[in-house]
């Protein structure tokens, strides 16, 4: 009676020269395995002996390959099984298959299965092994781009999304800003150190991708202002101020970044009241300016930045005029 071999299905333990080299295991066949939705996927098929041996060589065996899903992967017609050699670190020759499957770009999983028969009737059924693949698109970042503003107290949220679950984050200069990644989640906590561009990358570890996913980060500081009214009140009526404070590319702040500035709109003369009158959009709050006697006053908007310097705007002038 002939022993019982083994048969094993697993992705060729091999990564794509963009990863760094200090990457976990691939997950063993017995679990679910990630690969592309948009790429082939390639399997590879070793033979074992009841001992864990695995044989030099299997080529005299019929294989069969099936999958359980081809709207997902198939079986191209025209490719056959390959034969490779590796050498072992005594140098002897192991022969594995290489299977090629075709995708589809189709996500979703599918279990991919592998019958060995042999030439001569050495065993009674043929060996069979299975693979559960689940299909998924590559990892992409739920933002491209963010503008941190250079103080202590922010912490920007970004999201992976998409791709195998199982990633490597890099800052690429780590001197910008902390990254914590969090991998439960897949949400990775920005927190700036100091002004600057740099770029976070996001490898698969599951996906052979030539490319990781890719987001700018910017932390500036304050450089300018924006203020926006109508230049003209009447006595005893209102006018709403917006203010936008602008970083180092000259776009606004976020409005939740606006309170750690301490804003401030200032007339130069009691001629107005000013109050505060909350966020008007994402990048603006906004004053209200009450005209209390006619005249011409001056407003500024002074702001804190992270070093505890206080920076000003220009002066820009109001009239306040009697009631028409």
């Amino acid at each position: 009676k002939p022993h019982p071999l083994n048969v094993i299905l697993c992705l060729p333990p091999s990564l794509p020269p963009s990863l760094p080299p200090s990457l976990p295991p691939i997950l063993p066949p017995s679990l679910q395995l990630s690969v592309s939705s948009s790429r082939d996927a390639v399997l590879q098929l070793s033979v074992f002996d009841h001992r864990e041996v695995q044989f030099d060589n299997f080529s005299s065996c019929s294989v069969n390959w099936l999958t359980s899903n081809y709207s997902l992967l198939s079986l191209p017609s025209h490719t056959h099984m390959g034969l490779v050699d590796s050498h072992t670190p005594s140098s002897h020759s192991r022969l594995h298959g290489r299977q090629v499957l075709r995708a589809h770009d189709q996500t979703g999983t599918v279990t991919i299965t592998v019958a060995l028969t042999p030439a001569q009737d050495s065993w009674a059924t043929p060996l069979t092994a299975s693979v559960h693949l689940r299909l998924v698109e590559d990892v992409q970042w739920d933002k491209r781009a963010i503008t941190l503003y250079n103080h202590p107290d922010v912490t920007e949220n970004l999201t992976l999304v998409q791709g195998s679950g199982h990633f490597l984050v890099r800052l690429q200069d780590r001197e910008l800003a902390n990254i914590t990644y969090l991998e439960n989640s897949n949400v990775v906590q920005v927190s700036p150190l100091r002004p600057g561009l740099s770029s976070i990358l996001a490898y698969d570890l599951c996906l052979i991708s030539a490319d990781p996913a890719v987001t700018s980060i910017s932390v500036s500081d304050i450089t300018d202002f924006q203020i926006d009214f109508v230049d003209i009140v009447e006595v005893d009526h209102s006018a709403l101020v917006r203010v936008r404070v602008l970083d180092s590319n000259r776009q606004p702040f976020l409005h939740r970044y606006l309170p750690l500035m301490q804003l401030k709109l200032t007339p130069s003369s009691p001629i107005v009241t000013v109050e505060h009158a909350g966020p008007l959009d994402s990048v603006s709050v906004g004053y209200r300016v009450s005209g209390q006697t006619v005249g011409v006053v001056s407003l500024h908007l002074s702001a804190v930045d992270s070093s505890g310097s206080v920076r000003t705007s220009s002066h820009k002038q109001l009239q306040v005029d009697n009631q028409s």
